[in-house]
């Protein structure tokens, strides 16, 4: 019975030992799988912190694109004096004692037109050559400071006006000139239109003008 009893006690240390054995590769298993979990967050955090900056950035690049387009176009449409104004208070207008307004239109364009001639577009880019080499007047210093082009005149049409910024006495005499330097990009176009003359008609009014953007 002694013997017996020993017996059954030898057996149970021995399964209590076996279990305590487990305990330090179980403990170091769960510990190892806890740090790869806490690290695989930790890395799909900067991914995503990282790929929202990046596409915060390039969002804010868009943006910038889109800003300049739209500061270009208006640029394009109008005088910066104007445009500045309207960036600061939000409306722009003003009345001038003395502001010459003159234009050139091509007054036979419908005759050199060809709707033929790759559907007209021939005909429209040979005239919007015309115009280019009368813009390239106004990088001219004193047509620069006098000179605004009116950029929503329509058709075959080219106005400007003189005097919206510097209301002095010389811009009319700058408009003069501007118009003769018309005539001489004229005459020199006309040498290569393929036999075509172009003619233009001109016209300019001096005196008081109200000017403003509505809308």
């Amino acid at each position: 019975a002694v013997v017996s009893t020993q017996s059954t006690g030898g057996g149970g240390g021995g399964g209590e030992a076996s279990s305590r054995s487990w305990d330090v590769p179980l403990s170091l298993v769960l510990f190892f799988l806890l740090t790869v979990l806490v690290i695989r967050t930790f890395e799909l955090r900067l991914r995503l912190n990282f790929s929202s900056s990046v596409d915060a950035e390039r969002d804010q690049e868009q943006h910038r694109k889109l800003r300049d387009q739209a500061f270009w176009l208006l640029e394009n449409l109008i005088p910066l004096h104007v445009l500045k104004e309207l960036k600061l208070k939000g409306t722009y207008h003003r009345d001038h004692e003395r502001v010459a307004v003159c234009f050139a239109s091509v007054v036979n364009f419908q005759d050199f037109f060809d709707e033929k001639w790759k559907h007209g577009h021939e005909s429209i880019r040979i005239l919007n050559e015309l115009v280019s080499d009368i813009d390239e007047l106004l990088d001219i210093p004193k047509y620069n400071r006098h000179i605004d082009k009116i950029k929503t005149a329509l058709g075959c049409t080219y106005m400007a006006a003189s005097g919206l910024v510097y209301e002095d006495s010389e811009h009319v005499f700058v408009m003069i000139d501007f118009l003769f330097d018309i005539m001489k990009v004229l005459e020199q176009f006309n040498q290569y239109t393929m036999g075509f003359q172009f003619k233009m008609r001109f016209g300019c009014h001096i005196g008081p003008v109200a000017s403003g953007v509505i809308g």
